[in-house]
């Protein structure tokens, strides 16, 4: 195995592979995982030529989850904490982020950008975070989607639609929540969304990233998730890869939840993701595990070594 080449920085040398099963849906497909010795990113070396399969049509990001179905108040109080997250006070930024996060808002606002801007959000899925920023006065707002079923009109306009199909517009913010990690080719990807960005744009990418817990769960780290997951990046890696299309690295940070925990204690016993999330998790864990996950996660965000993080480039 030590001559499998790694996409990202091109070494051969004493590169792993690992096989990794698809335990979201419990199918528990089997693939095989290529570890770069050097960069340290994760990729999948085999690709099933049907991904549909993979992506039902119950899959989480295409349900809408925005609060409502006669909770009173339930939208105001949403409302009234995403605007806490663009507040220009760090101390409530940072009390809405502990106490009651909303991780995609809080990376848009480490963007400042504009109500004006024009912000694009790929693999949006059902369009929610749009529909958010919406609400706190944002005008021009796209999402695609190419694994939806069909367009949504919105407002904001949702669309079945691939990146390449908007060669020619120009975009100052361009954003990937937990979806750049599902894109078969990351570097042409990062080089269109080069062209599309505005001199001075942002390239938004909220991602897993390789930190303790692989290094902790190995196979069974829920981030991997075979195989919709075709690569996962070390911080390096994908900062390697968008230098090598004029974007430079302006801001990270690290935004994991207990779920990188759990789910993989989860699929260490074998269990099913979303088997135990319809039993409820409070068959498998105590409030005491809860709490312990929430702690790990906040201290492996405050050390730089999470699972997962917000990488914020700038195009030159």
């Amino acid at each position: 195995m030590s001559r499998l080449v790694c996409y990202v920085c091109g070494n051969e040398v004493d590169n792993k592979s690992h096989c990794v099963r698809e335990m979201m849906h419990g199918s528990c497909d089997q693939f095989a995982y290529l570890e770069c010795s050097a960069c340290g990113c994760l990729q999948l070396m085999s690709r099933p030529s049907d991904l549909r399969k993979y992506y039902p049509s119950d899959y989480y990001s295409f349900s809408n989850h925005q609060p409502g179905g006669g909770v009173p108040g339930a939208k105001l109080i949403r409302r009234f904490k995403n605007r806490l997250c663009f507040s220009d006070s760090a101390l409530l930024r940072g009390a809405v982020d502990r106490f009651s996060p909303s991780r995609s808002l809080v990376s848009v606002a480490s963007a400042r950008p504009g109500h004006d801007a024009r912000i694009l959000d790929v693999g949006c899925g059902a369009g929610d975070l749009l529909r958010d920023l919406a609400c706190l006065g944002f005008k021009n707002l796209l999402g695609i989607d190419a694994f939806l079923e069909a367009d949504r009109p919105g407002p904001p306009p949702v669309r079945r639609a691939r990146l390449e199909d908007l060669q020619g517009s120009v975009w100052d913010l361009i954003m990937f929540h937990h979806s750049f990690e599902h894109v078969p080719d990351p570097r042409s990807t990062l080089a269109l969304t080069s062209e599309l960005l505005r001199s001075g744009g942002l390239c938004l990418i909220r991602t897993p990233v390789i930190g303790a817990a692989w290094q902790t769960y190995g196979v069974n780290w829920v981030e991997l998730d075979a195989p919709r997951h075709f690569h996962v990046f070390s911080q390096r890696g994908l900062t390697l890869l968008a230098e090598g299309v004029g974007l430079t690295l302006a801001n990270v940070r690290f935004d994991t939840s207990e779920f990188e925990f759990w789910g993989s204690e989860l699929y260490k016993r074998g269990i099913v993701l979303n088997t135990a999330e319809r039993h409820g998790l409070s068959n498998y864990f105590s409030a005491r595990d809860m709490k312990r996950f929430r702690a790990q996660a906040r201290v492996l965000n405050a050390e730089g070594r999470a699972g997962r993080a917000a990488l914020l480039f700038r195009k030159k």
